[in-house]
């Protein structure tokens, strides 16, 4: 912007769209669009829940923590997930910062326990898309924006990863973060040609 204010595409709460359209026989014209723009996030109020602190349950393999990664293999029946107790408060923090690798695209789901809720229910649950691949790729959960009752505090948070039997998910880390997001321009969004 003129005024020197930045903002992030890759913070936008709606994915990206890729539309691929041919233009003869060896020309490809694709078009990356449909995400809304918004103001940086900032990490000054950072709140690390921490991989090491976690329980599991529901299938869960083998499960460990080296140099500051939690993995675990996914094993056969239900989904795997995991929780972690956590105690912040809802009203400092209004995002998740998830770090994770997957070998393959999956579809992920988080769960949480904040305001007068004692257990997980359907009203504090987010999913989204997790893509696979040799790289660690960073998820910023919206979790203010898209939990009822996100509110007072939050005591435990819960992952389901659904990967594929036998896959082994590494989780580098879990933070909780204050976004800033006042004067974003959402009504901007991203399309790019190549």
């Amino acid at each position: 912007m003129k005024d020197g204010s930045a903002y992030k595409a890759s913070a936008s709460s709606n994915s990206a769209t890729l539309n691929i359209y041919r233009m003869g026989f060896y020309y490809y014209e694709t078009r990356l669009e449909g995400q809304n723009f918004s103001s940086a996030i900032t990490t000054d109020k950072e709140l690390s829940v921490g991989v090491g602190n976690y329980s599991t349950a529901n299938d869960v393999k083998r499960a460990e923590v080296t140099d500051g990664v939690l993995s675990y293999r996914t094993g056969g029946g239900g989904d795997p997930y995991l929780i972690y107790p956590v105690d912040y408060s809802a009203n400092e923090y209004d995002y998740l910062e998830l770090t994770l690798r997957t070998a393959n695209d999956c579809k992920a789901e988080i769960w949480m326990v904040s305001g007068d809720e004692t257990a997980f229910t359907q009203k504090q649950r987010y999913g989204f898309d997790i893509y696979g691949g040799e790289e660690y790729f960073t998820y910023y959960l919206p979790v203010s924006e898209k939990m009822e009752g996100y509110s007072g505090k939050v005591s435990q948070i819960r992952f389901d990863i659904n990967a594929a039997v036998n896959e082994t998910v590494e989780i580098a880390g879990i933070k909780a973060i204050k976004a800033t997001l006042d004067g974003a321009p959402k009504s901007v969004t991203m399309q790019r040609s190549f």
